[in-house]
């Protein structure tokens, strides 16, 4: 009896690992820049001409790189950074997007729901020479 208990816990055991490991888990699921990565969110609706997968996997990456570049703008608008070098900023930017690769796509019957990750390291690094003031220091 003993035997058969222990059996069955393990195959419960087991079947609950293989259903939760292939998931893209609830605490993945955010928006926004996280130390050197830019994680976007995007859903799309599929009509019924639609659901070729290659033409469905080039909007969502399409809406992924534009969603990606309007967070990163508004994210410079909103720090305030008025002496950053805009030129250099931008290409920046654009180097950035091309670093973009979709971590989880799920698509459903009628829409696709995808998160891309993208790399804003040099983004960044030049949005923080424009926190220091002429001697070196940060701004407070």
């Amino acid at each position: 009896m003993r035997q058969k208990i222990v059996y069955i816990i393990i195959a419960a055991a087991l079947f609950c690992a293989s259903c939760t490991s292939s998931r893209f888990n609830t605490s993945e699921r955010w928006e926004g820049i996280w130390f050197n990565k830019l994680r976007v969110h995007v859903v799309i609706d599929l009509q019924g001409s639609d659901m070729n997968t290659e033409k469905t996997g080039q909007k969502v990456r399409a809406l992924c790189r534009d969603r990606a570049l309007f967070l990163l703008r508004s994210y410079i608008y909103h720090t305030g950074t008025d002496k950053t070098d805009i030129t250099a900023v931008e290409k920046s930017i654009n180097s950035a997007l091309k670093t973009g690769k979709i971590i989880h796509m799920d698509c459903s019957n009628d829409r696709c729901e995808a998160f891309a990750e993208y790399s804003v390291k040099q983004v960044l690094v030049l949005l923080k020479k424009d926190e220091k003031d002429e001697s070196g220091r940060s701004r407070q």
